[in-house]
């Protein structure tokens, strides 16, 4: 039962950090387009794709692409699948990167992000327990905004390679 309620809290305030009533409407800072995201685990990596399924071209930052650990990116919680779902240290780096880049109607920009590169200490836990790691992206240009979305999936002892 403490394991349930630990998933639900967790959850509630992913959403509650996701939220954000600017990104429901239009607004003076831009027009709010339709996109899918999709993470999907690999061998020691996280794939991220990004498509733009809005009828104009989306023009993004480089640092709040979903691909970027950076301020503007995505965010991601991690915690110990156990009964104490104990929330596992990510390293984020610093820093910006302001290029804009276009991605047209119904393009792709793919990425990735390195496990052992957030999770310092992944393998250690691992060999214990499995890491379930919830994500939240929503992003703001000068000329669009895109709303939140979120997810969750579970990184386990094979999901990567241990020295």
């Amino acid at each position: 039962m403490k394991r349930i309620f630990n998933y639900f809290f967790a959850i509630a305030c992913a959403a509650m950090n996701a939220f954000n009533p600017s990104h429901a409407m239009q607004n003076d800072n831009g027009a709010v387009l339709d996109y899918s995201l999709k993470l999907s685990l690999s061998k020691d990596v996280i794939r991220i794709n990004l498509e733009n399924k809005s009828p104009v071209k989306m023009r993004i930052r480089k640092d709040a692409l979903p691909s970027s650990l950076l301020i503007r990116g995505i965010q991601l919680y991690a915690f110990v699948d156990s009964e104490e779902f104990t929330p596992v240290p990510l390293f984020m780096p610093m820093g910006s990167n302001p290029e804009l880049i276009s991605i047209l109607p119904g393009e792709h920009v793919l990425g990735e992000i390195k496990i052992k590169r957030i999770l310092r200490n992944g393998c250690d836990i691992l060999s214990v327990n499995p890491i379930i790691v919830f994500w939240l992206y929503s992003a703001k240009s000068d000329k669009n905004v895109l709303p939140a979305s979120n997810g969750i999936f579970r990184i386990k002892r094979e999901d990567v390679t241990c020295d």
